[in-house]
């Protein structure tokens, strides 16, 4: 049985559209209403994923990804809780965003970066996660051993251009957030300037430049912001839109999905994504950016993508888990 999922439908301009009025244009002051009406956000819910899918994605085809991959999420947790004793009592929340995708490289490559940098689409997510944080029960400071810490986790997960979107919805929500200071524990990136915090933040086959994380806008990410968490990225050169392809949009460059983060403004730890059984240890001190080698499972040869969409295994859940996890 696949999990609820909230849905969530953006323009090419990177607009909320109201599903109840024929899909029109909701109003900046509206949206607030609107997500009240769409999202049903269960007081009783311990985690909050927001997942944002990727390039050539139909508003079919990402209901049927979004249920997919939180349905590996959710079967995993169930078949194998105590390998996550952090996450006693996990009750998950599922909300997808949808965006036009598609078309080109080079053309939805620019539609992402132009509705995300100039557009609503970082505002209308900035929105959506503002909208959580005053819904949701933040979670409690706990002591060292953090399995007692009560309230509710955001976790932000997208692929490819999604995490464009993510990326940006993060800062821009940074900029706005000036007072007070983040309660979660785990991670040492806190900052009193930020009321609260995303507890995970992870891409799979992000469609940016390897270098990106070395310079503006992407390097901010990397500075004091409401991103209380490494930043997890999986690669696999058999993604083949993000090797050849990218390439040849980007001038001889390859994408972080294909050959991980090569350059960054901070710490970058390189690992493989774990079997199921095998817990995840991060680096002590952490690094800021966790590549993550999913080349022995991210192995699609079909079409002219390649892998890059071959992350819907179980493997891919128990990142997501033991990130969730050692947010705690």
């Amino acid at each position: 049985m696949k999990p609820m999922v909230d849905l969530l439908d953006l323009d090419e301009q990177g607009n909320l559209l109201d599903p109840g009025g024929q899909h029109s244009i909701v109003p900046r002051d509206d949206i607030t209403a609107v997500l009240e009406e769409r999202l049903h956000l269960d007081e009783g819910a311990t985690d909050i994923f927001v997942y944002v899918h990727g390039w050539r994605t139909s508003k079919k085809r990402s209901r049927n990804s979004a249920g997919r991959l939180f349905e590996l999420l959710t079967e995993l947790y169930e078949k194998q809780p105590a390998r996550y004793p952090e996450l006693d009592g996990f009750r998950p929340h599922y909300i997808c965003v949808r965006w036009p995708s598609y078309g080109g490289y080079s053309t939805v490559r620019d539609r992402a970066a132009a509705v995300s940098r100039e557009g609503r689409a970082g505002r209308v997510l900035a929105g959506l996660l503002g909208y959580l944080n005053d819904r949701r029960t933040l979670p409690d400071p706990g002591p060292d051993i953090l399995r007692n810490v009560h309230g509710q986790y955001l976790h932000c997960v997208g692929h490819s251009f999604g995490g464009r979107f993510l990326t940006t919805a993060i800062m821009e929500t940074s900029a706005r957030l000036l007072d007070g200071g983040p309660d979660t524990l785990s991670w040492p990136w806190r900052d009193e300037n930020y009321p609260w915090t995303v507890d995970s933040l992870t891409v799979f086959q992000m469609a940016v430049p390897a270098d990106a994380f070395a310079h503006p806008p992407f390097s901010a990410l990397l500075e004091r912001n409401m991103l209380n968490a490494p930043i997890a990225l999986t690669f696999s050169p058999r993604d083949r839109a993000l090797g050849r392809w990218h390439r040849l949009a980007e001038g001889g460059a390859n994408a972080v999905g294909f050959r991980g983060t090569t350059k960054a403004a901070g710490p970058v730890h390189t690992t493989l994504l774990r079997p199921t059984t095998v817990p995840y240890e991060f680096p002590d001190p952490p690094a800021r950016i966790i590549n993550v080698n999913a080349s022995r499972h991210y192995r699609s040869t079909l079409g002219f993508a390649g892998a890059h969409s071959d992350y819907f295994h179980p493997e891919s859940a128990h990142l997501l888990l033991s990130l969730a996890a050692a947010a705690r």
